[in-house]
């Protein structure tokens, strides 16, 4: 599962973070709109998602 819709406000931000802080204060204001069903769907996926991209040697994966 991968974050679809809900991840594109990220990418269509004009001003992309710059720094650690930003990035986490976007990440934060993002994650208020991703329901709890998609969030546990993340989560549950996680293990293999890290599986592919350990696999891939951290190259590109089907996530």
């Amino acid at each position: 599962e991968s974050l679809g819709c809900a991840g594109e406000g990220l990418v269509q931000r004009p001003d992309l973070p710059s720094s650690r802080k930003d990035l986490g204060e976007t990440l934060m204001q993002h994650g208020m709109e991703i329901s709890l069903v998609m969030l546990e769907k993340l989560i549950k996926t996680m293990p293999q998602q890290m599986c592919a991209v350990i696999k891939a040697k951290g190259g590109p994966t089907k996530y």
